[in-house]
Parts: C-alpha cells; structure tokens; sequence
C-alpha cells in the first residue's frame, strides 16, 4: 500500500519521525518497525484540490503577484494541479539584532503578516515571552510589486492592500 501524508499549516520548518509497524496478516512473522525522518521545508506548500495562488495570497496576507514572483517556472499560474510544490516566500536567517518590528520594516511587512507566513514564530517564540535568536529560519513574503524606489529610497505604494 501506499502512505501519503500532507503537512498541515503551522508544520513547516520541523523534522518529524514517522514510524511503520508492519506483520503478515496472519501474524505468523514478528512485527518489523521502521522509521524515517521527514523534513517539512519551510516556505513551501503542497497544493490540494481547489486551491489557487489567490486563495494562498489571501490566506498569507499578499497579493497574487508576488506569491506569483517566487515560483518562476510555474507554467501555468492559473489551474494548479493537486499535489503542486509552491514557494511560499524567501527562506530568511535571523540576524543578530533582527526582530519582528525591523523585518517588519525592512521587507514591507507588517508584524502579524509575518506571524501569518511563520505560525510557528507564535506558537514556539512569542508565545512563549521570547525573542529571536540569530540563525532561526524564517519565511518572509514580501510585496515585491507595491514597493516604490525613486532615488533609492524605497517605500510601499499607498494604494497596496493585500485583501
């Protein structure tokens, strides 16, 4: 038989051990265990039926088009079959003196867009009274395409509303 398993949102980012007991049906042979170790990368999803970019960017707090920007060779944007690997956003290491307020700033995000992409940095970090630490991995989406940068000073465009 054949064992699917689809990681659920807020499972990014961890290792899990998934462990099979196998025996013969008539129970004639001892049991055999094996385990393997899954990583569920961070900053991607496994589409399921009737999900599309605009319903992910919606769920994520952005916009089509920059959900659109990080998964270049998708040929077709517009029907995405079931099982399709996607990119979420960039995979971001924390900087010594990173915290969500300066990433807030610096990627054109606000606070709870953050915490919409990463529900992990919630649940383990803030949640528990704590801070960052340097090397944590993040996934961050920023606005790619509502962000303005005449004379190098780069700001968001007054009219982006992700919703």
């Amino acid at each position: 038989g054949v064992v699917t398993w689809r990681p659920e949102r807020g499972q990014d980012g961890a290792t899990y051990t998934i462990c099979f007991h196998m025996q013969d049906e008539c129970r004639t042979a001892a049991v055999v265990t094996r385990c393997i170790a899954v990583d569920v990368v961070k900053c991607q999803r496994c589409l399921v039926a009737g999900e599309s970019l605009t319903s992910i960017a919606k769920e994520y707090q952005t916009d089509f088009l920059s959900l659109y920007t990080f998964n270049v060779a998708m040929q077709t944007p517009d029907s995405l079959p079931e099982g399709e690997l996607i990119n979420l956003g960039l995979r971001y290491r924390v900087r010594d003196q990173d915290s969500l307020y300066s990433l807030s700033q610096r990627f054109f995000l606000s606070a709870s867009a953050i915490i919409a992409i990463n529900p992990d940095l919630e649940r383990d970090v803030l949640g528990q009274g704590e801070e960052m630490q340097e090397g944590d991995a993040l996934c961050l989406l920023p606005p790619l395409c509502s962000v303005h940068c005449p004379h190098g000073d780069c700001v968001l465009h007054p009219s982006y509303h992700p919703d």
